[in-house]
């Protein structure tokens, strides 16, 4: 059960504010999660992976493009770093078979660049 929370907390996507008129982030709020009694509790977020332009608008407080922010985690406010990469529906909508599979195992390696990471991390 604790490793199920430690995974659900670990990739969970959060709304942060924008911040203030000059453009600096916001503190990051802590995340609320609901445990498997019904629970709510705050979790702090080793890493927060945004899976599309829409969890990377709202994590960021701006619109981004996945092309150009797309790759390994970085930092964001404080001590919560961003990884930002594809939604993985979008692998749905992509027609031809050879740069679906292409797609598919990039998503892959940048999800087990996001396992690294965090082992490094906590180790």
């Amino acid at each position: 059960m604790k490793a199920k929370q430690d995974f659900e907390a670990r990739f969970l996507a959060i709304r942060v504010r924008a911040g203030n008129k000059r453009r600096e982030p916001s503190p990051a709020p802590p995340v609320n999660t609901v445990n498997e009694d019904g629970n709510s509790s705050n979790c702090d977020p080793k890493l927060v992976i945004a899976l599309g332009a829409t969890a990377a608008r709202g994590v960021l407080g701006k619109t981004v493009t996945i092309g150009a922010t797309r790759g390994p985690p970085q930092p964001f406010t404080g001590d919560m770093p961003v990884m930002v990469t594809i939604h993985p529906s979008s692998l749905l909508r992509i027609p031809e078979a050879v740069q679906r599979r292409a797609e598919y195992f990039r998503f892959v390696k940048e999800l087990q660049v996001a396992a690294k990471w965090l082992r490094k991390k906590s180790g």
